[in-house]
């Protein structure tokens, strides 16, 4: 059961001029077909040095992530190398 306090949830309150990666060390624990590494990744607007650094380096390109506008991501299948953009809002 997840909590408050575990490392997979995050709060669900909306706060301004906050960055945030999640990379969970232990993805089983959401989804119990996981069983060994991180398949996919998803990003929206970063401006952190070191978040935008992570997050290229575990897409193994730039994903240009300080560019994106408010509402639109960047998704990569690091199995197959394909990219998806999108926009939510």
């Amino acid at each position: 059961m997840l909590t408050p306090g575990s490392p997979e949830t995050a709060p669900h309150r909306r706060q301004r001029d906050r960055e945030t990666v999640f990379c969970p060390h232990r993805p089983n624990r959401l989804n119990e077909a996981i069983t060994n590494e991180v398949s996919e990744l998803v990003c929206f607007r970063l401006q952190g040095e070191n978040a935008v650094r992570r997050v290229d380096n575990l897409a193994g390109r730039s994903l240009g992530a300080p560019d994106l506008p408010l509402g639109t991501f960047a998704a990569v299948n690091l199995d197959s190398g394909g990219v998806l953009r999108g926009k939510l809002f």
